[in-house]
């Protein structure tokens, strides 16, 4: 099982998110580390959920990426969301639009 961090989105205005920017994030040694950002389309990350983790990166004010809110299916299963939680910043709809 894979964990991915989705650090950018995009999302068309008043659409759907269309694809992400994600890396799978790793521990060795006592240190995270995310790989290089690779774009997913919706259909391939709602795929990989239920068979390995799939998480928000927020930049906190330390400057480092943190795990954020845990990306699930919606309800009828066409799209993805986030966990409901108290911060927004860590929503998909809140990360900054896709660059990779």
């Amino acid at each position: 099982m894979a964990t991915y961090w989705i650090t950018q989105v995009e999302q068309p205005a008043g659409e759907p998110i269309k694809r992400v920017c994600a890396g799978i994030y790793t521990v060795a040694n006592g240190k995270g580390n995310l790989t290089a950002a690779t774009s997913y389309t919706r259909q391939q990350v709602m795929a990989k959920i239920g068979t390995d983790k799939v998480f928000t990166a927020i930049l906190k004010a330390d400057g480092l990426l943190h795990q954020g809110a845990e990306v699930e299916l919606t309800k009828d299963k066409l799209y993805i969301t986030t966990a409901g939680n108290s911060t927004i910043r860590d929503n998909l709809g809140n990360l900054p639009a896709c660059t990779c």
